[in-house]
């Protein structure tokens, strides 16, 4: 016990010092007195900057997961989630603890800075990237199989969001077939017809795998639909794609991120 309060109080100090606010969601299965029970428990030892909220596994569907860092459970449950999950008991003692501390500082506390701070030392621009990075089309360490699947699933989501027209799917296959759009560090870059474009979307998707992609291998994949009227904006897009795709540093910190809000944390100035 002695020394599992040791490293749980050496996790806090160190976290303690961020001033960088996360969300992290706390889910019981049905009781409200525990759930703020561990909320208010969480509040006493995680930053304060942090925000902490609660909910019911009945409810879960009605919150937005986008931005959520870090989710703690008192149930077994399994979470269809890029986020990381803490187990932890209704009482959290002091194994719950150092497992909070030591998922929350190697999932949540460490990685957005450092992406951040070797964009920066790069010295490169993003500005017209981060207009059109939207959580929603961030997916991270996605359990995919093949370039079929991965890209499917991109256009699908775009297909929902009623950012592309229905030609949008066959222009992409048809793009693929005159050669891969695969470019440095095992990043592949799809795209489609532009006249098949309503909305300009930028979809980023890291898999927990390297999967094939015509001859290459791929584990991150950025799939561009832009319309016919954004020509300059598709140029400058493409540059800054490529200014991040270059760099094997960043790329190889973009690719151990494993939730949304450390990728757009990462982004800010």
């Amino acid at each position: 016990d002695d020394e599992v309060s040791f490293i749980t109080i050496y996790f806090q100090i160190a976290i303690n010092k961020s001033t960088v606010s996360h969300k992290i969601l706390v889910i019981c299965p049905y009781g409200i007195a525990s759930s703020k029970y561990i909320v208010n428990r969480l509040r006493s030892v995680l930053p304060k900057y942090d925000d902490i909220q609660s909910c019911s596994l009945s409810n879960l569907k009605q919150i937005n997961m986008n931005n959520v860092d870090l989710i703690i459970s008192t149930t077994s449950e399994y979470f269809n989630s890029q986020i990381p999950v803490v187990k932890v008991s209704p009482f959290l003692d002091n194994i719950d603890y150092a497992n909070i501390f030591d998922v929350y500082a190697k999932n949540v506390f460490i990685k957005t800075p450092r992406l951040n701070e070797t964009i920066k030392s790069n010295k490169i621009k993003l500005s017209t990237l981060k207009k059109y990075i939207k959580p929603k089309y961030l997916f991270f360490k996605s359990a995919l199989n093949s370039k079929k699947e991965c890209m499917d699933f991109m256009i699908d989501i775009l297909q929902q969001n009623k950012a592309v027209k229905s030609g949008f799917r066959e222009s992409v296959y048809k793009r693929e077939e005159l050669g891969d759009t695969v470019l440095e560090n095992s990043v592949a870059l799809p795209h489609g017809d532009p006249a098949t474009v309503i909305n300009t979307s930028i979809i980023i998707m890291t898999l927990t795998n390297p999967i094939k992609w015509g001859n290459n291998y791929v584990d991150m994949i950025v799939m561009l639909a832009v319309p016919n009227n954004m020509e300059s904006e598709f140029n400058q897009i493409v540059l800054e794609i490529y200014d991040l795709v270059s760099n094997k540093n960043i790329i190889n910190e973009i690719k151990k991120i494993a939730n949304r809000a450390d990728f757009i944390n990462s982004l800010k100035e």
